[in-house]
């Protein structure tokens, strides 16, 4: 992608990473919400199919709960980072692009993380 965009684009290698890191971090954190869809939640397989049917819903319902509170956290995390780099115009060292828009991208996917996670508890 790098290459790609070096030969495209006229801008240092070194900005290019600071848009590439911004999008890949997007990028995987869109995954969360697509494997919380699916209930496809990373558990110990040996470890999760020992354990009792009641237990496997109440450690279902706890990881919900940890989805839902860390997502909160990056949503008020990136909220602030959006208002404070929108007010002090924070922009990349190497090329003019502000990095609010990215902040607010990151808000935005922890608001999808939370309403995801909410509505596996059929409450969204």
């Amino acid at each position: 992608m790098t290459l790609f965009c070096v030969h495209y684009f006229p801008l240092p290698l070194l900005g290019l990473t600071n848009c590439r890191v911004c999008c890949y971090s997007a990028c995987s954190l869109l995954a969360i919400p697509k494997c919380i869809e699916g209930h496809e939640l990373l558990s110990v397989d040996l470890l999760y199919q020992a354990l009792s049917a009641s237990k496997q819903r109440s450690l279902k319902c706890a990881s919900y709960v940890f989805l839902v509170l860390f997502s909160l956290l990056v949503v008020w995390q990136a909220v602030l980072g959006a208002i404070d780099s929108y007010t002090y115009e924070d922009q990349a060292y190497t090329i003019d692009i502000p990095y609010w828009p990215f902040y607010a991208l990151m808000a935005f996917i922890g608001l999808v993380t939370t309403l995801q996670s909410l509505s596996c508890y059929g409450l969204v």
